[in-house]
């Protein structure tokens, strides 16, 4: 199974980890092969299948997809629309699908911290999931992204995109984060510290 990856968010270098079905190794996994076109690639020796997991880096500095699963050997072509990371069923179809930063709108999602008075408990992140895997990391990797706080407030912003809300299958994670931990694992992330964390969907019809 041939792979491909559009680098839309400009990263550095792109590189495939997987597992499953198939292994290419220690995160952050194997880098892929820039084609003359613009699009990466990465020859994976498996067939697609529920097995068949991936995430593309940037080389484990910091940037990653969601686990993107090839699942159906037409839908393996990859990129971010300008709102999240998805899957096509060809270079055509992905190419057409990114939106330019007019197409895309957003929604102020609100939170209010009742410990905001308390030092450590002062900065507020927002992650965000849903759909069918393919709003996972909406907003970026676990822990999401830092909320604004308002002034003389205990109110916290940030903004959303609106499509992706509209779906009404959105899970927000409201979480407190101190640190993270230095850990070789393709979801390092998630070894940020919070002293509370805050789960709820949101109907937007409501």
């Amino acid at each position: 199974t041939t792979a491909y990856f559009y680098n839309t968010q400009g990263w550095e270098s792109v590189y495939a980890y997987t597992w499953g079905a198939t292994a290419l190794g220690e995160w952050p996994g194997k880098e892929m092969t820039q084609e003359e076109d613009g699009w990466y690639k990465i020859v994976l020796p498996a067939g697609a299948g529920e097995e068949l997991n991936i995430i593309f880096n940037n080389g484990g500095a910091g940037k990653q997809t969601s686990d993107m699963k090839i699942t159906d050997m037409k839908y393996r072509f990859f990129l971010h629309n300008g709102i999240s990371f998805q899957k096509y069923g060809s270079k055509k179809d992905a190419l057409a699908a990114i939106a330019t930063g007019d197409d895309v709108s957003y929604t102020t999602v609100y939170f209010y911290n009742e410990k905001a008075d308390n030092e450590a408990l002062q900065n507020v992140a927002l992650y965000i999931y849903g759909g069918e895997n393919e709003y996972n990391n909406l907003i970026g990797g676990w822990p999401g992204k830092g909320m604004d706080r308002e002034e003389k407030t205990n109110w916290y912003t940030v903004d959303v995109p609106t499509k992706a809300i509209e779906t009404g299958t959105l899970t927000y994670i409201f979480n407190v984060f101190m640190s993270l931990l230095a850990l070789s694992t393709p979801y390092a992330k998630a070894a940020a510290v919070g002293s509370f964390t805050i789960r709820c969907t949101f109907n937007p019809a409501i």
